[in-house]
């Protein structure tokens, strides 16, 4: 029972992994997904940004387990331009 158990959260990995890497070859690169870890200095802030958010608006305690951050070439690019042009 327990080897099943491990199978399936493996499987469900997988799978995760699999769409991801569809999702990235299918925008060419434009579009790509870096899992975080708290040995980044981004996940720890945006982590403490959700639970501070929701602690003073929402009055409720959560513990935020996982971060992920999303690059998307095009929005960068286009911000980067509009910078440029101020």
């Amino acid at each position: 029972h327990r080897y099943s158990l491990f199978e399936r959260d493996v499987q469900l990995e997988v799978d995760k992994l699999i769409n991801r890497l569809v999702v990235e070859l299918g925008t060419g690169g434009n579009y790509r997904v870096q899992v975080g870890s708290p040995a980044d200095s981004w996940y720890i802030s945006c982590r403490d940004f959700v639970e501070q958010q929701y602690e003073e608006e929402k009055k409720i305690k959560v513990k935020v387990q996982g971060v992920t951050k999303i690059h998307n070439r095009l929005l960068r690019n286009r911000f980067e331009e509009t910078l440029q042009s101020l």
